[in-house]
């Protein structure tokens, strides 16, 4: 179960330097946190 949540986050992650403005601020990686 653990394998699954974790790779939600880094598809999330990488999505979100297309569409940072509505799923930036919830990836920690993403260059709006940073």
């Amino acid at each position: 179960q653990f394998g699954v949540e974790m790779e939600k986050p880094e598809v999330v992650c990488h999505y979100s330097a297309q569409n940072n403005q509505c799923i930036g601020k919830r990836c920690p990686f993403s260059k709006v946190n940073h």
